[in-house]
């Protein structure tokens, strides 16, 4: 098992921006491949974009790389993950897991949501290992989404 260290980022400052794109890009093609997209929105999203995040960050960094990033809003009690990309380098290597295991752990939350592809399977398959249901199913810019919530 690869050694990570999970930090709380601020891109809002300019910490680790370049790595951050480079870390979502790399995952959301992988993710595009999945959903059989060629045109898939988060890709679009640049520096500017993850700068101007009003979101948390956390990232996975494994010796001067970032192996993986969540990001998420807190509204009261439920908290909503907004990212979760692993770099495709870094597959099966626990990032997922340890960063979704750092958010779960925020004390007060009553409910957590996230949303992914439909057709992402591995996505699914971790969040459902950590207790999440699915709560609906929508199409949005012609992507079949799941969204799950953990009570």
């Amino acid at each position: 098992m690869t050694r990570f260290e999970v930090m709380k980022i601020h891109p809002g400052r300019g910490e680790w921006v370049d790595e951050l794109v480079e870390v979502l890009h790399a995952a959301y093609r992988v993710e595009a491949a999945l959903l059989g997209v060629d045109d898939f929105p988060p890709l679009r999203q640049g520096k500017e974009q993850i700068r101007r995040s009003p979101d948390t960050w956390m990232a996975a960094v494994c010796g001067s790389r970032v192996a993986g990033v969540i990001s998420y809003e807190r509204n009261g009690s439920v908290l909503t993950i907004t990212r979760l990309a692993v770099h495709p380098d870094f597959f099966r290597r626990g990032v997922a897991s340890s960063l979704l295991e750092e958010v779960l752990g925020h004390p007060g939350i009553t409910r957590f949501e996230v949303s992914t592809g439909m057709k992402n399977g591995p996505a699914i398959r971790c969040y459902r290992k950590y207790g999440f249901r699915t709560k609906k199913i929508w199409g949005k810019d012609g992507i079949l989404l799941i969204g799950l919530e953990r009570e």
